[in-house]
């Protein structure tokens, strides 16, 4: 979900950039910066495994292992 998005612009933008150079438009976005992609990457590796733990978390606590995941969630 946040993966295949950021490498896909980080790669667009490197072939754009070889291709036509540094170009300039008025209406340029706000995300136009080389940081907003990993900005993403890192928040991606960040939240991964805080949900990871949370699921854990709450298997863990229910009253039983065999719980189907998404009962518990």
């Amino acid at each position: 979900m946040y993966l295949a998005p950021s490498f896909m612009v980080m790669e667009a933008r490197r072939r754009a950039r070889a291709t036509f150079g540094v170009v300039r438009f008025d209406a340029e976005s706000p995300f136009r910066h080389r940081a907003w992609p990993v900005a993403v990457l890192v928040w991606a590796a960040a939240t991964l495994p805080l949900t990871i733990w949370n699921i854990y978390l709450r298997v863990k606590s229910s009253s039983c292992w065999r719980t189907p995941l998404y009962v518990t969630l």
